[in-house]
């Protein structure tokens, strides 16, 4: 590869596909096995020391000849139709595997691809189609509370103090008529 590809820190919204060979010997032996956890291998093939998990694709592109890789890339990956114009329709005649790197592979950082190994070439940058997402903004600072029991409601509190009061007004009335005046409350 001639020139060198570089993404920078907190790019949104490009795709970028790289066309790998699988008949090349040294490629052959990681693409076997889709399912099985590659990073450390595509980080390898794209020149890179780490990627990030879910931030390259790797596409057999049989499993998608039905829809074919223009549109996979329309309704799978929402890269605008435009993008992918007339120019382009010879994507849908590679064969093999496809490498699909998502920005995301930049977020702590740019990343740049040079020295590609043999049977790995770039194929394109596409726009998608979704805007990039919000920046994360946090709440602001919530004053404290101060948390006590339960309260009554208003009026409540006031009749609970008056029937206590009042309770002891009866008490107090009826221990002045039995002790002082000697009334008798039951008869004997």
């Amino acid at each position: 590869m001639a020139e060198v590809l570089s993404i920078p820190k907190g790019e949104w919204g490009v795709l970028r596909v790289f066309a790998v060979d699988p008949h090349r010997a040294d490629l052959s032996t990681w693409v076997r096995d889709l399912d099985a956890p590659m990073n450390g291998e595509l980080a390898h093939v794209l020149g890179q020391s780490d990627i990030p998990p879910q931030s390259v694709e790797l596409l057999r592109l049989s499993d998608v000849a039905a829809l074919g890789l223009r549109d996979f890339l329309i309704e799978g990956h929402d890269v605008r139709p435009e993008a992918l114009d007339e120019r382009f329709s010879w994507l849908d005649q590679l064969t093999g595997y496809v490498l699909i790197v998502h920005p995301a592979i930049a977020a702590d950082g740019p990343v740049t691809f040079r020295d590609l190994p043999e049977g790995v070439s770039f194929v394109g940058a596409f726009a998608q189609a979704q805007a990039a997402p919000p920046p994360l903004s946090l709440p602001e600072p919530e004053k404290p509370q101060t948390l006590s029991g339960p309260t009554a409601p208003p009026g409540k509190k006031d009749a609970g103090t008056a029937a206590v009061l009042a309770l002891f007004m009866v008490l107090l009335l009826v221990l002045v008529l039995v002790f002082v005046l000697g009334v008798p409350i039951w008869p004997f």
